[in-house]
């Protein structure tokens, strides 16, 4: 078992935030805060580990945000919630299974001249890997699982269930 939490202050110059685009609802502009931008992280973790075999995080971060130049912190989540396990099965097959909550991010509805905060988010993705040899693998991984219709940018919505296979090869 394993614990963890932390806060963290950071000050950055120039951070770039996407805003969306008033002539084309659909792509975005760079918006950069060019004073400092002061980003204030609060985290917690708990963890389990079991040899090589078996292991489960469960973190959660809240951010906030103090901009010099702009209005808001553009498409940035206040929080998120993420929980990461895995599973290797006879040092041959590995299971990885990840669920992904934020929310709280702010956009701007430039047709109404409104900020809105946008709906949370959840994804579940699922990854399972076969090594051949300790140098070549295959793998079958499957993102947004619960095909959810969730906006990390306005107007943009992520695509649904996805499923992707390869081959890895280290050298």
């Amino acid at each position: 078992m394993s614990f963890g939490g932390g806060f963290g202050f950071t000050n950055l110059k120039d951070l770039y935030f996407y805003q969306n685009d008033p002539t084309d609802r659909s792509k975005f502009i760079t918006v950069f805060d060019e004073g400092n931008t002061q980003r204030t992280n609060l985290f917690g973790e708990l963890g389990f580990s079991h040899a090589e075999s078996a292991r489960l995080l469960l973190r959660a971060d809240l951010f906030g945000y103090s901009t010099d130049q702009v209005a808001e912190a553009w498409h940035r989540p206040t929080y998120r919630v993420s929980f990461n396990s895995s599973y290797n099965l006879y040092s041959k097959i590995l299971f990885n299974v990840d669920v992904i909550t934020q929310g709280g991010a702010k956009a701007l509805d430039v047709d109404n001249n409104t900020v809105l905060t946008l709906n949370p988010a959840v994804d579940l993705n699922v990854k399972a890997s076969y090594f051949l040899s300790k140098k070549v693998s295959v793998f079958v991984k499957g993102s947004n699982l619960l095909s959810s219709d969730y906006q990390l940018y306005l107007n943009y919505p992520v695509r649904g269930l996805q499923v992707m296979g390869g081959v890895t090869w280290v050298f």
